[in-house]
């Protein structure tokens, strides 16, 4: 009976020795954890004392961050977005993009864009021009900080037309090669999908279908990237019996002013997130009034029924 209660007594003793030492090891553990991801975060050690209660330690408090270093060269909704558009005749028909950047004038949010494009060009022939890999990489003087350098807000990439239907491999390999160098240069990619074009095998609509399909395919794999299908605003204004717009030139695939302007109305919905309704024609003379708010209402229907656009 004595040993068995000797036991015991012991046990207990021994159960109280480990508790203390584990109580009195556990900051030094759980101090050992915090500093590892403190250190890979790149912030100060965190402080805590193995020695002697009397050694005075100060508390942790959070790192001073210097509001430099949250940077990121983007203005928070800005008044002028600026827009880089790389592609070919398709983006270059009538300079669309200084009819955005006429037509956004009056706009709350306004645009500033230009181009980089060649007849026939693809994104694969944009990667190998150093012309179009300068214009990436192009930035400005921030006029409030003079030690700031302002990028595009946005590049928009617009592939030869006919690669998305009858080469979606490639693109793939192109998109994933140039949206490397709009990230390296701090901004962000979008994708441009033009109307269909006359094809001998398949129909306008199953282009445009097998075009879209490749578009989003591509979109998915390099990171869901913003798509901005304007053939779709096409194929709306087309097939509607009562409308006598022209958006096509003889040769059945250039754009007119007219199908220019309805491209700059579905950029800008797509760019701002706001109705392009109510701006201007962007310098487009043979677009009259009645014209620019048909093709403005469609390009907003277009924006409101993907209910999705370009993020910043």
């Amino acid at each position: 009976m004595r040993r068995n209660l000797l036991i015991l007594v012991l046990g207990m003793l021994l159960f109280d020795g480990w508790q203390e030492a584990t109580a009195s090891q556990a900051p030094w553990r759980m101090g050992l954890r915090l500093n590892s991801q403190q250190a890979r975060r790149g912030w100060p050690l965190l402080p805590f004392s193995r020695s002697s209660p009397v050694t005075p330690v100060s508390p942790w408090a959070p790192p001073t961050i210097n509001p430099a270093l949250l940077s990121t060269n983007r203005a928070v909704l800005p008044e002028t977005l600026r827009v880089l558009f790389l592609g070919n005749s398709l983006t270059a028909a009538y300079n669309m993009p200084e009819v955005l950047t006429q037509m956004s004038r009056t706009a709350t949010l306004k645009i500033k864009a230009t181009m980089r494009t060649r007849d026939g060009y693809t994104l694969d022939n944009h990667m190998a021009d150093i012309s179009s890999r300068t214009n990436i990489s192009f930035t400005v003087q921030d006029p409030l900080v003079f030690t700031n350098r302002l990028t595009w807000h946005a590049v928009i990439l617009q592939e030869h037309s006919q690669i998305p239907v009858y080469a979606w491999q490639r693109m793939i390999t192109s998109v994933q090669r140039i949206d490397g160098a709009v990230r390296t240069a701090r901004t962000r990619s979008a994708l441009f999908m033009p109307h269909s074009r006359p094809d001998p095998i398949f129909s306008p609509a199953e282009f445009l279908d097998r075009a879209e399909g490749a578009y989003q395919l591509v979109a998915q794999r390099n990171g869901n990237l913003p798509l901005i299908p304007a053939g779709r605003a096409w194929q709306m204004v087309e097939m509607r019996a009562n409308n006598s717009i022209q958006l096509r030139e003889l040769d059945g695939y250039t754009p007119t002013q007219h199908g220019a302007y309805l491209n700059a109305c579905v950029m800008y919905a797509y760019l701002t997130w706001q109705t392009p309704l109510g701006l201007s024609n962007g310098g487009l003379h043979q677009v009259n009034g009645r014209d620019a708010e048909y093709l403005q209402r469609i390009a907003w229907e277009l924006f409101v029924s993907r209910r999705s656009g370009v993020p910043f």
